[in-house]
């Protein structure tokens, strides 16, 4: 089973080796992720890239908006994408 067919048929879901949320802190909608994640108990599971600090790794995976959530398998291929906070934290549950 390849990574894609797991994620349409929600098995294997830990075959995600990466997620990176891109945020910033002037970000309101980054800032109701974050807290978000951290009740959950999910923030340790995610990688924060703040794009200020770091904008090459934005622009080399083409973030546009924030926040966005990344997901990457165990090659660093990114294999899948999400935007927007609730939907961000529905997707680290999914990983879970």
């Amino acid at each position: 089973m390849n990574f894609i067919t797991s994620l349409v048929t929600g098995e294997e879901n830990n075959m995600a080796k990466e997620l990176k949320l891109f945020t910033a802190p002037w970000c309101q909608p980054c800032k109701q992720a974050k807290v978000m994640l951290g009740e959950g108990g999910l923030i340790e599971s995610v990688s924060i890239v703040d794009i200020d600090e770091d904008p090459e790794i934005a622009k080399k995976y083409g973030i546009r908006s924030i926040p966005t959530l990344l997901v990457f398998d165990e090659n660093g291929t990114v294999v899948d994408q999400t935007f927007g906070s609730f939907e961000i934290v529905k997707k680290v549950k999914q990983y879970q």
